[in-house]
């Protein structure tokens, strides 16, 4: 499946990039007494095109009922071809996002697309690069001052529905260049079926010289627990954030920040 639609909307940003990877498990104690009646990938690319996602009341129980109903190897195949499509698709959406300068704060910058899977997966990311208040002045994009560079990455699917996976990273633009100040994963957020363990780092620190860049990493684990309390499938994701310094002058910098996504 490839995407069909891409939907790009620039606001003021910046971007970033996340890893992801699956692995998967279905307890018998879920599944139906009854042999499934779900046996190839294209009966269940059916059925989950034919849910109605507007009706939130009904939508767990379709989507137990679906999970239920199929046979493991044909739910697992799916997956990984989904996640390898999700993985292809959200970087395709990094690389067409341009940073736009907000009129009103020239200081700060965002970007945002969505794109449509053919099954009717959705795909959004948001990204921002903001001045960071200190002493008690904010400082413009290329100036010297504290900053700080937000990913957000969502995946809407009508069985796995991921909420938001989020990276900042925090760093100083200074005369000696970019150094990398901290990270965070505020932000992160889901809802049933799904809770996501999160945890961050920087991998590199320093960008001293033209050329060479920082990076935070963000780790994610999101968890889907079906009605019964019983894991249905695990998913491990990994966001990168690059910011790189282009050209170093007296007072300012010239940086480029994008994001990857990795399975």
């Amino acid at each position: 499946m490839l995407k069909k639609t891409i939907i790009s909307s620039l606001l003021v940003g910046v971007m970033i990039s996340w890893t992801a990877s699956t692995s998967f498990a279905v307890a018998s104690t879920v599944q139906n007494e009854n042999e499934a009646t779900i046996t190839t990938v294209s009966e269940l690319e059916k059925k989950i095109n034919s849910v109605d996602l507007n009706d939130e009341s009904k939508l767990n129980a379709e989507r137990e009922d679906i999970i239920e109903n199929t046979e493991p190897e044909i739910l697992e195949e799916y997956k990984e071809d989904l996640q390898n499509e999700v993985t292809e698709a959200t970087n395709e959406l990094a690389d067409s996002l341009e940073l736009t300068t907000d009129a009103e704060n020239p200081e700060n910058q965002y970007a945002s697309a969505t794109t449509t899977l053919d099954d009717g997966t959705v795909l959004e990311v948001n990204v921002s690069d903001t001045a960071v208040t200190n002493l008690l002045r904010a400082t413009t994009t290329e100036k010297f001052g504290a900053r700080s560079y937000k990913v957000e990455s969502r995946v809407y699917h009508v069985l796995y529905p991921d909420g938001w996976i989020c990276l900042l990273t925090f760093y100083n633009v200074n005369k000696s260049g970019l150094i990398a100040t901290g990270t965070s994963v505020g932000g992160t957020r889901g809802l049933f079926p799904l809770s996501i363990n999160a945890s961050s780092k920087l991998t590199d620190k320093r960008a001293e010289k033209n050329g060479y860049d920082i990076n935070g990493q963000g780790d994610y684990t999101l968890n889907y627990v079906g009605t019964h309390g019983i894991g249905i499938y695990v998913m491990y994701r990994t966001i990168v954030s690059t910011v790189k310094l282009n050209k170093l002058y007296s007072a300012s910098a010239s940086v480029t920040k994008s994001f990857k996504l990795y399975k």
